[in-house]
């Protein structure tokens, strides 16, 4: 996926998704920064996508810490797996509040830590 977007939707010699929804998926529809004053912060959110305003990247950040990051400068997609360990034991579907915390974007608490390593580590040294 994260290919697919950094190509703007061609695979091989064939387009899979029109690069014009590529474009509009991968740019602010709605301003809403996410982990402001993190390496990784966002200005905004497209179709389903994170985004940076000045296009320096976008990502997709799935549940309890799944990530591709795609730098189009860097000419990088960058696909992280990590882990958060939730307790769905006590929660019930009346517990809003409870629910809305498990959900709450993934780089909390112990997913934090593979994006602060890919910042640290990875995307420094690219070129």
């Amino acid at each position: 996926v994260g290919k697919l977007l950094f190509y703007g939707g061609k695979w091989g010699s064939g387009s899979i998704v029109p690069s014009d929804y590529v474009k509009a998926a991968t740019s602010d529809k709605i301003a809403h920064a996410s982990h402001s004053g993190k390496d990784y912060g966002t200005t905004g959110y497209g179709y389903q996508i994170w985004t940076r305003s000045d296009g320096s990247m976008f990502e997709c950040m799935g549940l309890f810490g799944q990530y591709i990051i795609v730098l189009p400068d860097k000419k990088a997609v960058i696909a992280l797996t990590s882990a958060t360990s939730v307790d769905f034991t006590n929660v019930t579907l009346s517990d809003l509040a409870a629910i809305i915390d498990m959900f709450n974007g993934g780089a909390n608490g112990q997913a934090a830590d593979a994006l602060n390593l890919a910042w640290k580590h990875i995307i420094p040294a690219l070129k």
